[in-house]
């Protein structure tokens, strides 16, 4: 997602976003306008976290753009502007209208019958298209039509002038379907409402401490008046709720749904506001207990899910540092739940918030849903932005990450790479869900530790590396001194008469010796090749280059046993060929090894996740993973 920022001069922005120049990528955005009379901000996503060290500049820029008038903001998916495009498919309308030949009268008259069908006169007023309605179907065909005549001109051989006129032929119709995705783009994602979360929040009001007192301070410190969200309000918040229609009332029962299922073991719910000195009551299961009885850490993420839950769709939120006071697990908690809770998903929210936690960018690296923009102040005048698509090594050196960060949880899961961690998520989630249990904790019950690339990789698995077992054995020892280790590692068909093999069985042996280690081979070559037949045969159709080739396979019936010992990437090639889709059709998805490439595994992983299967399904004839799922949930809790 792109934003187009529309001003004639600084006056009519936020003065934090033309006091200091701001670069992103090298290219000045503030103060700067460019020939349309618009600044451009790139690669937005669902989430964007600010980072930087302190002073950097990252909370004076999120305030700026919250300041900004909605009616200022452009929302578009492309590389241009939609005022850009507009000014552009106009510019061509005008010298294609202004051309007269002999020879082009035809097509000229149904270019301006595509003129007027296109709406490009109310295009002016981007509103008043919006709300106007294209009969497509004729548009489609008169669009085929003007392209069948140009051809069947171009093979006739004709002048010069001609051919140019018929280039900015094709160019309006190229253009104009450019413009309407990004109009209906920009109208599913237009702001409805924002709401500025700042670091001064609280949710305990009293005599001493009142709502008044920390607006005043927003206001004087920030110039912010309107839509702010301290906690003090939350009181007023929840009664207001109650007393609304069903559709708002269902905001605060997904609420309490939330709270539920992630801290309170799925006992039931219930919020209420009392006038008794303005107290917030929790009713668990049968127990009352007050808002200041629930600990620190809960409060603090009742204060940030709160008005999230409550959001409108398509409201844009503004938070500095939400990680105040929340232990990583519940950073974790509240970062899944905006990214994968199917009623916040609906709501089409957009989140821009600072941080100092590098578990927010732990998690971030498996979303493509996740925007990361790295803040560095050059002098009180300029500030440069980078534009990161995922954390550096310089990153975490910002905010101060050392190796004994990730030392916290009961637990630690190694395994190879980013996407077994994602499967390993996802499963254990599924797991906890079909039990009727609260989902583990990530940065509390557990942790992954990525061993792919490192010297244990090494050591376990390439053949060339001699000693094995003593390396082995003082590694995992200095490292179960903090926690217990669960390792998860691929089988790739090693025999046991190699290196490998041998090293696979001396980990076997000391995974039965010790209670703080588990070794887990996954007994087929990838953990891909554990997935349930179901996704393995749908994913297909994102192998081809044409979707409609899928309707060759699509009722095939395959299990899981056909694919156990190959590669993903020589399963799905040889599936294809056997049923009449030739090489040509398929895309680059096989890796050398025979596996799928990395980019396709990170679609599989996705594919799966986004696919919402549930446990039932994801163990149904797949006996191997519900027998590895279940022992890493029992070693975890254990």
């Amino acid at each position: 997602m792109n934003i187009g920022i529309k001003y004639k001069n600084n006056t009519e922005i936020p003065e934090e976003l033309f006091l200091t120049n701001y670069k992103i990528n090298k290219d000045l955005v503030f103060p700067k306008l460019n020939s349309k009379g618009i600044s451009i901000l790139k690669n937005f996503e669902k989430i964007n976290f600010f980072i930087g060290a302190n002073n950097s500049g990252k909370s004076r820029f999120l305030r700026g753009v919250f300041k900004l008038n909605k009616p200022q903001i452009e929302v578009f998916k492309g590389d241009a502007s939609i005022l850009e495009l507009f000014s552009n498919v106009k510019n061509i309308y005008g010298r294609v209208l202004n051309y007269s030949s002999r020879n082009m009268r035809n097509i000229r008259n149904n270019i301006e019958n595509y003129a007027k069908l296109s709406n490009i006169d109310n295009r002016v007023d981007i509103l008043k298209y919006l709300t106007s309605k294209i009969d497509l179907e004729l548009f489609t065909n008169l669009e085929n039509e003007i392209l069948f005549e140009i051809e069947s001109l171009e093979k006739k051989g004709i002048l010069q002038q001609d051919i140019n006129y018929l280039n900015n032929v094709k160019e309006i119709i190229k253009l104009n379907k450019i413009l309407s995705k990004d109009l209906l783009f920009h109208q599913e994602n237009i702001i409805s409402k924002r709401k500025y979360i700042p670091v001064l929040r609280y949710a305990n009001a009293n005599d001493n401490l009142n709502k008044s007192t920390f607006l005043e301070t927003i206001k004087e410190n920030y110039k912010i008046e309107t839509d702010v969200f301290i906690g003090l309000d939350l009181f007023d918040s929840i009664r207001h709720l109650q007393g609304e229609e069903f559709k708002i009332q269902e905001r605060k029962d997904k609420f309490e749904e939330f709270l539920s299922i992630n801290f309170f073991d799925n006992q039931r719910i219930k919020i209420t506001s009392s006038n008794d000195k303005r107290k917030i009551r929790f009713l668990i299961g049968d127990e009352e207990r007050f808002l200041w009885d629930l600990g620190d850490g809960l409060q603090s993420i009742i204060l940030l899910m709160f008005p999230i839950f409550t959001a409108s769709n398509n409201d844009w939120i503004f938070i500095d540092e939400p990680e105040n006071h929340l232990h990583p697990g519940y950073q974790k908690i509240f970062l899944r739940t905006i990214l994968e809770d199917e009623y916040l998903k609906k709501k089409n929210l957009k989140l821009f918030m600072t941080t100092h936690s590098n578990h927010f960018l732990d998690a971030s690296i498996l979303s493509k849903d996740v925007s990361i923009f790295q803040f560095e102040k050059i002098n009180e005048k300029s500030i440069t932005i980078e534009y990161l698509k995922k954390p550096t090594k310089d990153t975490l050196d910002i905010l101060g990450v050392s190796n004994s960060s990730v030392l916290i949880a009961n637990s630690s899961i190694w395994v190879e790479g980013p996407t077994d961690r994602k499967y390993l998520s996802y499963w254990l989630r599924q797991y906890s869900i079909n039990k009727g249990e609260s989902p583990l904790i990530e940065d509390i019950d557990f942790a992954f530790f990525e061993y792919g690339g490192s010297l244990i990789s090494h050591y376990l698995f390439d053949d060339k590396f001699n000693e094995a077992n003593e390396i082995v054995k003082e590694e995992i020892n200095s490292f179960a001194i903090s926690n217990k280790i669960y390792l998860l590692a691929d089988n790739d068909n090693a025999k046991g008469t190699t290196k490998k093999g041998k090293r696979k069985k001396e980990l076997e042996i000391l995974s039965k010796n010790k209670k703080n280690f588990k070794y887990q081979n996954t007994e087929v070559v990838e953990i891909e090749n554990l997935l349930p037949s179901k996704i393995i045969l749908s994913f297909s159709k994102i192998l081809l280059k044409e979707e409609r080739l899928f309707d060759e396979i699509k009722e095939l019936k395959i299990k899981q046993s056909d694919f156990k010992k190959i590669g993903l990437g020589k399963f799905y090639e040889d599936l294809f060929v056997k049923n009449g889709i030739p090489k040509t059709s398929h895309k680059a998805f096989k890796a050398i090894s025979g596996t799928l490439n990395t980019s396709y595994k990170f679609r599989l992983c996705d594919f799966l996740i986004e696919s919402g299967i549930d446990y039932k399904e994801l163990i149904n004839e797949n006996l191997l993973l519900n027998k590895i799922i279940k022992e890493l949930y029992r070693f975890v809790k254990q």
